[in-house]
């Protein structure tokens, strides 16, 4: 008919219990990051299959997280001038 053409939902966004978990540590625990909360999250709940990436997204929409403006060293930082990572390593062999 003349429904909207908009998905219902997002079959591979983890589910609302999960999310409002992941919230709740990273509000008791503002210094952990996605990687940690993951498996806090996967001992807790038993679910075992809750990403890291999936993780950072859910606390990139609240908002309690920001874009990692870090970067590994790599193509981008060469044609910059920057140091790659075998240079890098280099410098640290000399200490």
């Amino acid at each position: 008919g003349d429904g909207s053409h908009r998905p219902r939902g997002c079959p591979h966004q983890i589910p609302a219990v999960v999310e409002a978990a992941v919230l709740e540590a990273r509000r008791a625990h503002p210094s952990w990051g996605p990687r940690r909360i993951a498996v806090l999250i996967n001992q807790r709940l038993g679910v075992g299959s809750v990403t890291e990436s999936s993780l950072y997204h859910c606390l990139r929409r609240a908002g309690l997280i920001e874009p990692d403006g870090r970067r590994r060293p790599g193509r981008d930082c060469r044609l910059n001038g920057g140091t790659g990572w075998s240079e890098i390593r280099e410098e640290s062999d000399h200490d």
